[in-house]
């Protein structure tokens, strides 16, 4: 018997997929494999928008209730997007900074 192939996702297909059988999945249904590919997938992502790291908590808060990830990807997701949040944060803060400099000056 040969091996299965191996997927091939995006995020937004990861999560949708997941999103469709998270709360549905039965171990003997057959699409177990492809789930938990899915799951690793998104969790091992790396965000580079505050939707892609939304989509990766949602995930780790599911593992969270289920009691949590025994390989500490759920932890790792929550500081990856952490890490992304605090970026976007000092983002915004040079900005409206620049833009107050900006008024102060036209005053």
């Amino acid at each position: 018997m040969g091996q299965a192939e191996p997927f091939h996702w995006t995020l937004d297909s990861a999560f949708a997929f997941w999103s469709e059988w998270a709360e549905k999945l039965v171990e003997d249904d057959g699409v177990g494999p492809r789930f938990w590919s899915a799951e690793l997938f998104i969790l091992t992502y790396q965000p580079a928008t505050i939707a892609e790291a939304l989509c990766q908590l949602e995930v780790a808060r599911d593992n969270f209730i289920g009691g949590g990830r025994g390989d500490g990807l759920d932890i790792q997701v929550m500081d990856k997007a952490m890490d992304l949040m605090r970026h976007e944060v000092l983002l915004q803060a040079v900005a409206l900074a620049g833009r107050s400099a900006a008024s102060a000056t036209q005053a």
